[in-house]
């Protein structure tokens, strides 16, 4: 018993020595890498610390960076007034870079496209106010929804779901990485380790560790909308396999279906996009610039379907008289 229990304390010291030396060592490359990363990701030019904890960046406001140019709030669009006008429908679109319209011309994203369509049909003003923020994950555009879109009191929120909301560290481009040190490199490398053991996909292994934490967020925001005397909806977009030559061979079905079913049991009205690019035709790269970003022709199916959506979610909207 002696040797068992000394040899499990040398084991103990082991472990903990290696795990020490370890964060040691990560604690110096982390701090490296910090220094390097600072001049990149749009850090500094259109990409600021938030005062906020919870939202750990946000946008300049009057900033310019490539194709993404930022009102006098710091998100993408003209500039806008706290209050809204008379005689006009203030709809919000919340979400991450996909939102933003990343890699796209501003009149080209789906919430210009939804705003252009919208306003044929509609005799009030429309006013579709762009939110998206790279890299945020579900929490952080909950607390967005808290702490700043609430104060513009939309008439309609909408939260464009991405799969990579679900995780809230690793699809950030590094940006959580960079405003929020790991708290042990260790056990971020033991994850790592275990799903690439499992053979688990990203994007079903990081919906299943967080799918409660997520669809609280929803109800959240939800509640936060209906305060501010809006509504609130949901619509889910695919990810865009670029080996994947057909929609019809879509890898993630289970999450959609697991996601509209959640909204349907909530009373929130749900939009799946994976539907209606199905029915378009053509593979996944001929709507996108990557596995996550639709390029003009995702955009514009996008944003023809949201307004769709819209209308007949919300039949109570005046129609011009024929």
């Amino acid at each position: 018993m002696k040797k068992l229990s000394l040899l499990l304390t040398s084991m103990a010291i082991a472990a903990l020595l290696f795990i020490g030396g370890y964060e040691a060592i990560e604690n110096v490359r982390y701090y490296r890498w910090h220094a390097d990363f600072g001049g990149t990701a749009w850090l500094g030019t259109v990409t600021v610390p938030s005062d906020n904890p919870a939202l750990m960046w946000e946008y300049r406001p009057h900033a310019r960076h490539k194709r993404i140019r930022t009102n006098n709030f710091g998100f993408r669009g003209d500039d806008v007034e706290v209050a809204k006008s008379p005689n006009t429908v203030r709809i919000a679109f919340i979400g991450d870079s996909v939102t933003l319209g990343y890699g796209v011309e501003e009149e080209l994203i789906f919430v210009s496209v939804f705003h252009d369509e919208l306003q044929k049909k509609l005799p009030q003003t429309v006013e579709a106010l762009n939110f998206g923020v790279d890299g945020y994950s579900t929490p952080q555009i909950a607390e967005l929804m808290r702490a700043k879109v609430a104060d513009f009191r939309p008439d309609h929120t909408v939260y464009t779901i991405c799969l990579n909301d679900f995780d809230f560290t690793t699809s950030a481009g590094e940006k959580v990485r960079y405003f929020r040190k790991p708290t042990s490199f260790f056990l971020v490398k033991l994850e790592h380790l275990y799903r690439k053991m499992r053979g688990l996909d990203f994007h079903t292994y990081k919906f299943r560790k967080n799918r409660d934490q997520v669809y609280r967020e929803i109800l959240d925001m939800k509640a936060v909308a209906e305060q501010s005397g809006g509504s609130f909806e949901t619509a889910l977009l695919p990810i865009f396999p670029q080996q994947v030559n057909s929609f019809a061979y879509y890898p993630h079905d289970e999450i959609h279906q697991d996601v509209e079913a959640f909204a349907k049991s909530r009373n929130i009205p749900f939009t799946d996009i994976l539907k209606v690019f199905r029915s378009s035709g053509g593979p996944p790269r001929a709507y996108s610039n990557d596995v996550w970003h639709p390029n003009a022709d995702g955009h514009r199916v996008i944003g023809e379907r949201f307004a769709q959506s819209f209308l007949r979610n919300h039949p109570d909207l005046e129609r011009p008289q024929p």
